[in-house]
């Protein structure tokens, strides 16, 4: 109880200079973070939409303000104190980090969660942070990267507050939905793009008092530039492609979130008659999607779903892929439980006379189509494909944490069946990760076995 006052003292005395300084959002590198947010939205802690990420701080620490811990279930005050660190140091005016990882075998599923998608590679950003302006320069090195890319500056952006909205350039991935593996309209699954958004700082409702019925909201847009690995296909020139999207989501009742998306890409490419040709034709997806948290009892469950396709007009999606999930969480004041159980399907009969053509996403087969750098900008399994992942992550007051995933994922081609699990642990001031990975792929004919380490260690300042 003494540890829990003092806590409390403390916590709340920071609140006081919340409004001075704090690192603008959330990024979508952190998954035991986000897992504390929606144990929040279940206990009717946090009453906002939080499912865009980069989601901002501003709404989030409004909300925790004020609150008393002690009145909290145990699980919830574990989340409380998780976000209530996570804000002070987002709160420092400036800050640094180093990142060096490892990995056996380059990962081609990206989830929630930082980007390992090369051999080996060191990371380092500064970062400062003012009322107005904030900024953050990262340059990183990636050996054996499957983007072909060696040096990025992934994670930069210069961002600007004006009143209730931020303006940033940026190169920064998005993850727009409820989904926790495969959203189905922007995912950091690819690098991230170049680009500019536009974004609300603040969630609160602000508009006619005859709308104020659809609660906080949200809303973000981008515009970016897509880009190939290579500079031609077939002696085809291979220019960047503009990419232009827009987010709203609203959370009319306490624990409801509803959320309708809509991308527009000019950059697609496919083959004609046996040969690769570029196509000038724009492809537009659009999404909706929910998730509704709530508590049976003392029992937090989540039910979630998002349905996307391609339009040809208004909003509405044709023919379009679909996730469904369930999460809950479990803890106690000092740790954490959270697990979900999700399916998604990709797959399409809308097709082109074109081969290999999929209207959702482009070309499957030469890969320029709703991608960046070849890799897939929406869910991390591509067209015409079914997943279903059940994933589970435990964290502690202590640093200590730990998280497994266990699926399976159909293709025309192959299937695969795998398994994930990874802990970390506070080393010497820093963050340590091990992960290891097992998956089979089983073809027609034959199958194979893959095994996969991945190592990272990661230091804050």
């Amino acid at each position: 109880m003494a540890f829990a006052t003092r806590s409390s003292l403390v916590l709340s005395a920071l609140f006081l200079s919340t409004q001075v300084h704090a690192s603008p959002w959330i990024g979508t590198d952190s998954p035991l973070l986000r897992s504390s947010v929606e144990t929040l939205v279940n206990h009717g802690v946090i009453k906002r939409p939080v499912n865009t990420y980069p989601l901002m701080w501003q709404g989030v620490a409004q909300d925790l303000h004020g609150v008393s811990v002690n009145q909290l279930a145990p699980q919830a005050q574990f989340a409380y104190h998780h976000l209530q660190h996570a804000l002070k140091f987002a709160q420092q005016e400036s800050s640094s980090s180093v990142r060096v990882f490892s990995n056996s075998e380059p990962q081609t599923w990206q989830g929630f969660a930082p980007r390992n998608q090369a051999k080996s590679g060191i990371e380092t950003s500064g970062q400062i942070t003012g009322k107005v302006v904030s900024a953050k320069l990262s340059v990183n090195y990636r050996d054996e990267s499957l983007n072909g890319k060696y040096v990025n500056y992934d994670g930069s952006y210069l961002a600007v507050l004006l009143g209730n909205w931020s303006i940033s350039g940026e190169k920064i991935n998005h993850w727009w939905g409820p989904s926790q593996e495969n959203p189905l309209v922007l995912s950091n699954n690819a690098q991230a793009m170049k680009g500019v958004r536009l974004s609300r700082h603040n969630t609160n409702y602000g508009g006619p008092s005859w709308l104020s019925f659809i609660g906080p909201w949200n809303f973000t847009a981008i515009a970016a530039k897509q880009q190939s690995q290579a500079n031609k296909i077939d002696d085809v020139e291979i220019e960047d492609g503009d990419f232009w999207g827009w987010r709203f989501s609203t959370m009319p009742i306490s624990g409801l979130e509803i959320g309708l998306s809509q991308t527009n890409s000019d950059w697609l490419h496919y083959p004609v008659d046996g040969f690769t040709a570029e196509v000038a034709d724009e492809q537009r997806l659009s999404s909706v999607d929910f998730k509704y948290s709530t508590l049976l009892g003392e029992f937090p469950l989540s039910v979630y779903g998002e349905y996307a396709g391609h339009v040809e007009s208004a909003l509405v999606a044709e023919d379009g892929a679909f996730t469904f999930g369930v999460q809950t969480h479990y803890g106690t004041s000092t740790s954490l439980l959270s697990s979900y159980l999700e399916y998604t399907d990709t797959q399409s009969q809308c097709f082109s006379a074109a081969p290999d053509y999929n209207c959702n996403y482009g070309n499957i087969n030469v890969g320029q189509g709703y991608q960046h750098r070849e890799q897939n900008l929406g869910p991390t399994i591509g067209a015409n494909a079914e997943a279903l992942t059940w994933g589970a992550s435990y964290h502690t007051m202590g640093g200590y944490a730990g998280h497994m995933k266990l699926g399976r994922i159909e293709r025309d081609d192959v299937d695969i069946s795998r398994l994930e699990l990874g802990y970390q642990q506070g080393v010497f001031g820093a963050l340590a990760k091990i992960t290891g990975h097992v998956w089979r792929e089983s073809h027609s004919t034959d199958s194979d076995t893959h095994t996969a380490l991945s190592l990272a260690l990661e230091y804050r300042f």
